[in-house]
């Protein structure tokens, strides 16, 4: 054969490959599903010790702690910050001043020390955050453990104020929680699946990560769960489950499919929230979908989706049910129609959800440490004095801002590991909540 022949050959041989390989992936002939377990296995792999999410960020911010505090315009109180620190994630409460008041740590490793049987594969402990935590009077901390690890919801934990682990509940849980009257717990988690759910089989191919609701014992039993993805798929809003709009079609990359929904946000609403927010009725659970574009109200009974809220938002986190009956919202991306805008991409947003109109904004500044560009993370507190406290999550910020028309930042804390002439780095910081300090039990006497 010549050297021509022998080319020919081998191109027809590589077009051959190519059109069955087309043809694999867009009808799902065999070996299809077989190879696709394979990079779900070996991107499973990558994923826990190669993240891309690695929790530690470059900063125009040179000082940390409490680098602004406007006294007469902050709301009172101490604050409680979960960070990202130099190798493992922990908590701290400050005063207003950042005076450091008590510190908690945790690692994945402490509150599972031996086998993990709900992690498929395990990453390094520095990369597993704290992600939906809830401290109490006492000291005790509930905490989900989060990312590192494949899948990446690691565990529901409660801890004493000493960081000593009271139990460990080894579920899939991430992203956010809420602590009940009853002290029964209610929190997101997700199962990797190989078999897809029936009344999803048209929207979510396996396998994938399925979101649910946990309801917890106060003491970490798992009293009940349901599943998200069957809370769209038996609503009449099941069509919003289809991944680009179009019935049964899949968007090019995978991995939004694996994590259709990428639930972020769970609150059961309360009888005082459903005398002013019509869509929903007290014991109805407000859940916001990341993936989706979409916060929706999951009926209590039937367990089904019963309205939603969507378009004015993009990849949100953290709804809140405001005393007007009003939404206060994350909006991560939504604020990226003008392009390359000189503060940012994110928005905090205030929305009528029955005119659906945003009523009030905050979009950040033009200042490069004033920037408002959160593509991930994030979570909101409404502040007795109406100034709204904002976790920058993946810039190691928290800062509080007027609730006016013109909104400023009144009180800020940085969470700066390192400093440079050129700039900082930080850790990130999943969650901050402000706190009447006379409340906080373990902590003594208030200070001053």
């Amino acid at each position: 054969m010549r050297h021509w022949e022998r080319l020919l050959f081998l191109v027809a041989v590589l077009l051959v490959a190519f059109a069955g390989g087309v043809l694999v992936g867009k009808y799902q002939y065999w070996p299809y599903d077989t190879l696709n377990r394979a990079n779900d296995a070996a991107r499973a792999l990558w994923f826990t010790w190669f993240p891309d999410e690695v929790p530690v960020f470059a900063s125009p911010h040179k000082v940390g702690g409490v680098t602004r505090w406007e006294r007469g315009a902050a709301a009172d109180g101490v604050t409680f910050i979960v960070r990202r620190e130099d190798d493992a994630f922990g908590a701290v409460v400050v005063d207003m001043e950042g005076r450091e008041l008590h510190r908690w740590r945790l690692t994945f490793s402490d509150a599972f020390p031996g086998d993990a049987p709900h992690i498929l594969a395990r990453g390094p402990d520095d990369r597993v955050g704290w992600h939906g935590v809830h401290l109490f009077d006492n000291g005790d901390v509930l905490l989900n453990l989060e990312g590192g690890n494949f899948p990446f919801g690691g565990g529901l934990v409660l801890i004493d104020k000493d960081s000593r682990v009271k139990w460990a509940l080894a579920r899939n849980t991430h992203h956010d929680l809420d602590v009940q009257p009853d002290g029964t717990i209610v929190v997101l988690a997700h199962r990797h699946l190989e078999e897809g759910e029936p009344s999803c089989s048209a929207y979510v191919r396996p396998p994938y990560l399925a979101d649910e609701i946990l309801h917890v014992s106060a003491d970490g039993e798992v009293l009940d769960s349901f599943s998200l993805a069957a809370a769209f798929c038996n609503s009449p809003f099941k069509w919003m489950m289809a991944p680009i709009g179009t019935y049964g079609l899949r968007p090019p990359a995978r991995k939004e499919v694996e994590d259709l929904q990428h639930s972020n946000t769970v609150s059961v609403i309360t009888p005082a929230e459903a005398a002013v927010f019509a869509p929903g009725n007290a014991g109805d659970y407000l859940v916001s979908f990341r993936n989706m574009n979409i916060v929706a109200v999951v009926d209590r009974e039937t367990r089904l989706v019963k309205w939603v809220l969507t378009g004015h938002f993009v990849r949100q986190h953290d709804p809140h049910i405001l005393a007007n009956g009003n939404l206060l919202i994350y909006d991560n991306l939504g604020g990226m129609l003008d392009g390359d805008r000189p503060q940012g991409r994110s928005r905090v947003i205030e929305i009528d959800p029955l005119t659906q109109q945003v009523v009030w904004q905050y979009e950040g500044g033009t200042a490069p440490e004033d920037r408002f560009d959160a593509a991930k993370g994030g979570k909101l507190q409404k502040l007795p004095n109406g100034n709204v406290l904002v976790t920058h999550s993946w810039q190691g910020r928290v800062f509080e801002v007027t609730g006016d028309a013109d909104p400023r930042i009144v009180w800020e804390f940085v969470n700066l590991l390192e400093a440079s002439a050129e700039g900082g780095r930080v850790g990130a910081i999943p969650h901050a909540a402000r706190i009447d300090p006379a409340r906080l039990t373990f902590l003594g006497a208030p200070t001053s």
